[in-house]
């Protein structure tokens, strides 16, 4: 699948998980739009943010950075959504774990190839998914937003085995 397809895909993913405007005094981002937070983009004017000015934020400061177009569509899913979720330092270390690699945050050869190796592996998922799901529950505003990480989790898993089972064709 063309790496555009990919990303298209998985942005509409995480498009269906992120809101509208939101300003939750209770949530560390701050002011957020389409999942765009003010606190990491302070230069993003949050409540004029339009859904294609999103995409180019997305393509650009997460898909691109995290290397998302190293894995197939179903991992490439779960590991984008995380991404934007986690941030890429706590995802990328993720998914280190969940490779069996040392978890150091840098996307590296070694990390690069294990991406490539194992990417259409399942248990890739399965295993990346929970280690999501540790890391939510360590967090200190587990209790105020953890059920809805949780389904967010869940519903990732379920996403991505869909696209297995469909072989990979793009939404």
């Amino acid at each position: 699948m063309p790496d555009q397809d990919k990303f298209v895909t998985c942005f509409k993913e995480v498009i269906g998980e992120e809101g509208d405007y939101v300003n939750d005094p209770r949530d560390p981002g701050g002011e957020t739009k389409f999942g765009i937070a003010k606190r990491y983009n302070p230069n993003v004017d949050i409540k004029a943010l339009t859904l294609e000015q999103a995409r180019e934020i997305y393509r650009t400061k997460y898909w691109d950075p995290a290397q998302c177009d190293l894995l197939p569509l179903a991992a490439a899913s779960v590991y984008f959504d995380a991404v934007v979720n986690m941030g890429q330092d706590t995802a990328v270390r993720l998914m280190q774990t969940a490779l069996g690699e040392t978890s150091d945050g840098v996307i590296g050869p070694r990390t690069r190839g294990a991406m490539r190796r194992r990417g259409k592996d399942p248990e890739l998922i399965v295993n990346f998914q929970a280690e999501r799901g540790i890391y939510y529950a360590g967090r200190g505003h587990f209790e105020i937003y953890g059920r809805g990480w949780l389904r967010r989790v869940i519903r990732g898993a379920m996403e991505a085995a869909r696209i297995e089972a469909d072989g990979e064709v793009a939404a």
